[in-house]
């Protein structure tokens, strides 16, 4: 204060000592603070079950980055193969929860049936007894209070329906239906076939009755003329 004395100017340069001082101090506090820690790699592993009667079925899986500002993951995508487990890594500095979401791409064997399944995974780092950084993993089915006990995906090859082996009974085959115009049509034809043969009948019974009358009248005429003759004689 001597050395400025009461001057404005004085007091303003150590106003300006002060507050250069202040934003050192808060700057190596906070480089400290972030430096404390030595960084962890999680871990996140994803099972993937084998699908069976199908060569080189992989699973192709995501990961989404939820929370603000949580650390990326090294690669977002992993492809696995059926029957093996594939994780995702990513770095933490400090303590906090972490939130990502795991799901299968969709691949485009149209031959297989894709796990649509989708996973909230919750990362939460702490610092241990010893000071140093540790995870745990909590695994939840998106939309549901399911808690699995692990990321899994199980993809099925879709099988073909097998055809029964009993032999099915033939279809009952029904008659074909006569059409109308038809039957009438034939109907009128046995019509005029039946009158065509009771008039021939008829005819020759007619024409026999006319001989048998014209055979027995002239026998009757005969007789007559006989007994006539033997009258006369």
């Amino acid at each position: 204060m001597l050395l400025f004395g009461n001057s404005a100017g004085g007091k303003r340069i150590i106003l300006f000592f002060l507050c250069f001082l202040y934003a050192f101090f808060a700057l190596s506090l906070s480089a400290s603070a972030k430096g404390i820690y030595d960084p962890v790699t999680v871990q996140i592993p994803v099972y993937c079950d084998k699908v069976s009667n199908t060569p080189k079925a992989n699973y192709e899986i995501h990961m989404d980055t939820v929370s603000a500002g949580a650390p990326a993951p090294a690669s977002d995508t992993i492809t696995v193969d059926a029957a093996k487990v594939g994780y995702f890594e990513l770095t933490v500095n400090e303590p906090e929860t972490l939130q990502y979401r795991i799901y299968q791409k969709k691949g485009s064997e149209g031959s297989i049936k894709y796990d649509d399944k989708v996973y909230d995974v919750y990362v939460c780092v702490v610092n241990d007894a010893n000071n140093e950084l540790t995870y745990t993993l909590s695994v939840t089915l998106a939309g549901s209070a399911t808690k699995p006990d692990h990321v899994g995906f199980t993809n099925i090859k879709k099988t073909t329906p097998q055809p029964s082996e009993e032999t099915p009974p033939p279809a009952s085959e029904e008659p074909p239906k006569k059409k109308s115009g038809a039957s009438s049509s034939k109907t009128g034809d046995q019509m005029w076939k039946m009158i065509a043969i009771y008039g021939s009948v008829m005819g020759v019974l007619l024409i026999g009755a006319v001989i048998y009358i014209v055979i027995k009248k002239r026998k009757s005429k005969a007789a007559e003329d006989m007994q006539t003759k033997e009258n006369e004689v």
